[in-house]
């Protein structure tokens, strides 16, 4: 069965690459406020990051997984599906039962691998012209 066609605008595509980046900030801040916290306060707010950091990876992953559906063209294949893919197989992303205070070390560094997989990609798109 031959899969439909389908692209995805460049404006889109960089508003979605900008809120995985943005996503990832966000718990950045969140993790940097952990040491302004009582034990037992970091603890609700390490949980809120956990839920964060799994809401940013189920997001890649439903956009990866809807995007397999289709025939990809233009924008989505040159750009939104190779950003996707990158970020989810190319970099080191943390499972997020092992996120805790003791290794929030690697938690960076997944976070760093999200924003710098979706920075490289949306500057490619930035700069391509139609």
């Amino acid at each position: 069965m031959k899969k439909l066609a389908a692209d995805i605008s460049r404006e889109e595509a960089l508003e979605r690459l900008n809120g995985y980046i943005n996503d990832a900030d966000e718990i950045y801040k969140d993790i940097s406020s952990l040491n302004n916290l009582v034990t037992s306060d970091k603890e609700l707010s390490l949980n809120n990051i956990k839920e964060k950091y799994k809401n940013i990876k189920e997001a890649l992953k439903a956009d990866l997984k809807q995007i397999d559906k289709y025939e990809t063209t233009r924008i989505l294949s040159a750009f939104y599906e190779p950003a996707l893919k990158d970020t989810l197989h190319n970099s080191q992303l943390l499972s997020v039962n092992k996120v805790a205070l003791k290794n929030l070390d690697k938690l960076h560094r997944s976070l760093y691998d999200i924003q710098d997989y979706a920075g490289y990609w949306e500057n490619q798109l930035e700069s391509y012209e139609n």
